[in-house]
């Protein structure tokens, strides 16, 4: 036993360290093949007219609401990034992903130095083989829809400030409560007001951290320690509470979708978003993979052993060792059979999205007995408080996600943008299992059970990762090689609406202020009054029709179309697809004696929610015609639903 002790001692820091590299490079490269220099969304309208120097940057910009966020913080950032990059929006993705690194490399750093205190040694840094969960966890391709969003540098600056804030407050000197220096709490208040100018995702962690900072001063005075820390702790956290009111001064976000908010859809929505704190490979679409099944069968027979095992080891603990040993066991269990599809998918989707949840009452359980143990180290003591107010402000995120985006579905909760942010409660539960002194389980066990989860998950998350950002990456990459041909403004903002932003002035604004300032797409870009948007009139109302025959192809008429057509934008809505494409194509086509004719190339249509695609026929149309298109994989086109037509036509004005 000493022997296996002393072995995984020695290669348990290259193992961690190996992980974190490989993961590392997999994330920049994942960056490199799927982002795209092209703005999207809430670039358009935020971020684009400041950086071309089309609007002003002052402070009431700043600070004004975006949504529900005040992203001051983040706006400067990616200002200054966007800035000495010359506007790369590209490079403001690796610099996302630099800070993702880099606040991935902290947290090991922390975990090294606790897992030190608790051995012989006390001094240096020490890991175990459980502590690559951060990269596994943090730094997996699964975070697609962040890593490929400049704008998303709100999540990516909360997260980094998140890692420093746990760095500083585990190897921050601590010996006695009423020795705590104005040295200990000043990077910590510094950390929680920088969180609460960094939007929603920062100032739910800077809430509790600023309760926890007056709470914590005034025991401080109260025990005859420090006056300057005691004083410091508490004019900082109420100076941060004042900002944080602030915050919500004005603030009134609109509140997306119509569906009526209860108790039963903020729940469930917000337990769905704990549960993309291990990515979306938690989710059931898994389980129709052959691979996940059998890694699945394997967890479940892995925590049938185990469940065997850990009971026998927690007769040396108290009863409450041995029940929590019993339902983390046996959830784990559960949670593999449900993979394997030995039980339907109801209760899989029970234990999925109440899996991180027990693990947090758990730990929590574990984490107040320690603090009311009085022969606990009053360090022990003081950094599981600021890992239980990591864990509140996790909470306390699912519980705003779960109000705000309730009206929108419980499935809103499973966003993929939401796995960064959710990840932050795994963190805080893995921290406070390792402080943890009356229960040797909770220490060893929990830890163990969240690398497990990270790696057998991992190729799931890496290939939803590929699956889902491919669309976006062709869709992107799409509108960027149509803007480099040269087309003109008025057939770019047709085919820039909705899908690079829904409005369709401000891609047009938008177009028109990076072209001045020098952006390489639209360097090209014509203004070309000599072409007009025509949108099709067939008697609908403005222009939406049917959904598309799953099985035989659909003709849409054209009608308003005089002379030779330059382009057609064709809009449309996907209800249900799952592949890379919907598994459909759309072309033009001229009425000739007898039937109709392909005029100019088909396109087939790719799988975002939405989107436009460009057709060149190069001359008279008459109709469009949407045709569904076999799937190697064997799977059937998606639902779909056409609701724009636009022709570009050359007219002399």
């Amino acid at each position: 036993m000493e022997r296996a002790a002393a072995f995984s001692r020695r290669f348990a820091a290259p193992f961690v360290w190996v992980v974190y590299a490989a993961m590392l490079c997999l994330m920049f490269r994942f960056v490199a093949v799927y982002g795209v220099n092209m703005p999207h969304g809430d670039e358009f309208e935020d971020t684009v007219p400041r950086i071309a120097g089309a609007v002003p940057v002052t402070l009431e910009w700043l600070w004004s609401p975006w949504n529900e966020h005040r992203i001051l913080l983040p706006r400067l950032i990616s200002l200054a990034v966007l800035g000495i990059t010359g506007t790369d929006f590209k490079a403001m993705m690796f610099f996302n992903a630099g800070l993702l690194g880099a606040g991935c490399a902290l947290l090991l750093l922390a975990a090294g130095r606790v897992r030190a205190r608790l051995s012989a040694a006390k001094r240096g840094y020490r890991w175990s083989a459980a502590d690559a969960f951060f990269p596994l966890v943090l730094l997996h391709t699964g975070h697609w829809d962040n890593l490929t969003s400049a704008f998303q540098i709100q999540f990516f600056s909360a997260t980094f400030l998140i890692a420093l804030l746990v760095f500083a407050a585990l190897t921050g000197r601590v010996t006695k409560a009423e020795q705590i220096s104005a040295s200990y709490f000043t990077p910590l208040a510094v950390l929680f007001g920088l969180l609460a100018l960094s939007g929603g995702s920062g100032l739910v962690f800077a809430l509790p951290g600023s309760v926890a900072l007056v709470v914590l001063g005034v025991v401080l005075l109260r025990q005859g320690g420090s006056k300057r820390a005691g004083w410091l702790a508490i004019g900082t956290g109420l100076l941060i509470g004042t900002v944080i009111a602030l915050y919500f001064r004005g603030l009134h976000p609109e509140s997306p979708g119509g569906l009526p908010v209860t108790v039963r859809t903020i729940t469930h929505t917000a337990l769905n978003y704990t549960a993309m704190g291990l990515g979306r490979g938690m989710m059931p679409v898994w389980d129709t993979h052959r691979t996940v099944r059998i890694v699945g069968m394997f967890l479940a027979v892995g925590g049938a052993v185990a469940a065997a095992l850990l009971l026998a080891r927690s007769g040396k603990e108290k009863r409450h060792g041995k029940f929590m040993a019993a339902a983390i066991v046996l959830i784990m269990g559960l949670l593999g059979v449900g993979i394997a599809r030995v039980t339907p998918p109801g209760p899989y989707d029970a234990f999925m999205i109440m899996l991180i949840p027990a693990f947090t009452v758990l730990v929590t359980v574990s984490g107040l007995q320690t603090l009311a143990d009085r022969t606990v180290s009053a360090e022990t003591r003081i950094r599981l408080l600021w890992m239980g107010v990591l864990i509140a402000g996790a909470l306390l995120a699912a519980v705003a996600v779960g109000k705000g985006r309730a009206p929108m579905g419980s499935g809103a909760g499973f966003a993929p943008r939401y796995c960064l942010l959710s990840a932050q409660l795994l963190v805080g539960v893995y921290f406070a299992a390792l402080l943890q002194h009356k229960s040797d389980f909770v220490r060893r066990f929990v830890p163990i059970v969240l690398f497990a989860l990270s790696a057998v998950l991992l190729p799931a998350n890496r290939y939803d990762a590929k699956l889902l950002n491919d669309s976006k990456r062709r869709m992107l990459a799409d509108y960027r090689d149509h803007a480099r041909k040269g087309f003109s403004l008025e057939i770019l903002t047709a085919l820039g609406t909705p899908r690079m932003h829904p409005r369709a002035n401000q891609v047009r604004s938008g177009i028109v202020v990076l072209r001045a300032h020098g952006f390489a797409p639209f360097a090209r870009t014509p203004d070309a009054p000599g072409v007009r948007a025509v949108p099709v009139q067939d008697g609908t109302p403005r222009t939406t029709f049917p959904e598309i025959s799953m099985t035989t192809p659909t003709r849409i008429p054209v009608a308003g179309a005089v002379g030779p057509v330059r382009a057609v934008v064709v809009g449309y809505a996907d209800y249900a697809g799952h592949g890379l494409f919907a598994n459909y194509e759309v072309v033009a086509l001229r009425r000739i004696p007898g039937g109709y004719v392909e005029q100019g190339e088909s396109r087939q249509i790719p799988n975002p929610d939405f989107g436009t695609v460009l057709l060149e026929p190069g001359g008279e149309i008459d109709a469009i015609e949407v045709r569904p298109v076999r799937d190697p994989a064997g799977g059937g086109p998606a639902r779909i639903r056409v609701n724009q037509i636009t022709l570009l036509q050359e007219y002399r004005p």
